[in-house]
């Protein structure tokens, strides 16, 4: 298989995607900009496509930010704009206002599961059963608000859970989280670290007095030897005697690791599926259906990324960390996809 197609984000990014023209100037393969996170399952599913060999190019998939893939998506229509998206969230008002600007009206969006990362622990969960967000940051932070009340950002000075709040063992604070090659790194960066920041009272006013100061201050890990980051999943599991890994739901599960509740809500399959587990996120796919049928492979792209082998409960997107939706909903997307690409 060669894989160039896959990895051509960084050119294609900055260059093809400028105005819209004649969608019958078709392409022979589709192009579809991916977010960070799920880029592995999107590169996945191009993959079993062109497993079945009725490709003559492998399907281009961008490796970049929500925001942009979105904004790429809703440049225009035709044979130089982005065909598909991938991310771990829907448009927003702004996004959704920009596609219609520009024409980008008719599109067909599904969310094809869920992925989750979760907070594992090798003792007794109920250790931390009251475990929040506000807490994490407090544990994972370089510089914190000064627990004595000055008011200024100090280095973090906690050493134990206990110290961070009374409920919490008198434990030594000791964090594996993964190094950014790994595709969840951002979600613990934008689900952890900022939410949990945006909790401190001190925090909230210096994101209104110093922006750039706030986000530093929110996304810094501490490096004093409390965190630390894994370059492979193997590596990380006999360390974590006594401490904590951020790891994505499935692998956690695999490996029969204890998972901890977060803001009071358990990752169980039910609240995962139904987003009520504070560090889940729709895997959500958005095609533009004028190219449907028009540019090459964009529909067999379409059915295989919804399809019971990429997105069941035995499917192959669950080792890239996706968490599948209930049959129900699965067989729903699945007629929806028939009847756009039939």
């Amino acid at each position: 298989m060669n894989k160039g197609h896959f990895l051509l984000g960084a050119v294609l990014a900055t260059s093809v995607f400028g105005g819209a023209v004649c969608a019958q100037a078709a392409r022979d393969y589709p192009t579809i900009a991916a977010g960070y996170a799920p880029y592995p399952m999107a590169v996945a599913v191009a993959e079993q496509v062109m497993q079945g060999g009725k490709l003559k190019q492998p399907p281009n998939v961008i490796s970049t930010s929500p925001e942009s893939a979105y904004k790429q998506f809703c440049a225009g229509n035709g044979s130089e704009s982005l065909d598909a998206t991938v991310v771990l969230r829907p448009m927003n008002a702004a996004e959704q206002a920009l596609c219609a600007a520009n024409g980008v009206k008719d599109i067909a969006q599904f969310k094809t599961g869920v992925t989750a990362i979760v907070i594992a622990y090798p003792g007794n969960a109920k250790d931390f059963d009251r475990l929040s967000r506000k807490e994490l940051f407090l544990a994972m932070a370089k510089d914190i608000p000064d627990p004595q009340g000055s008011g200024k950002l100090i280095p973090n000075p906690y050493k134990t859970w206990k110290e961070i709040n009374p409920a919490f063992p008198d434990a030594k604070i000791q964090i594996w989280n993964s190094s950014p090659v790994f595709a969840y790194y951002p979600l613990v960066i934008n689900q952890i670290m900022m939410v949990g920041c945006k909790q401190v009272s001190t925090l909230q006013n210096l994101e209104i007095t110093d922006p750039k100061a706030f986000e530093t201050a929110c996304t810094t890990f501490r490096k004093d030897g409390a965190y630390n980051e894994y370059d492979s999943l193997d590596s990380v599991l006999p360390k974590l005697s006594g401490g904590m890994g951020i790891f994505t739901e499935v692998f956690a599960t695999k490996f029969g690791l204890n998972k901890l509740a977060i803001d009071g809500v358990e990752p169980l399959p039910g609240s995962l599926s139904r987003n009520l587990y504070p560090l889940v996120s729709p895997l959500t796919l958005q095609v533009k259906k004028n190219h449907l049928g028009v540019v090459a492979g964009l529909k067999e792209y379409l059915v295989e990324a919804t399809s019971e082998s990429a997105i069941a409960s035995s499917g192959y997107l669950l080792k890239q960390g996706l968490v599948p939706l209930p049959l129900a909903e699965r067989r729903k997307i699945q007629t929806e996809v028939q009847a756009l690409t039939k």
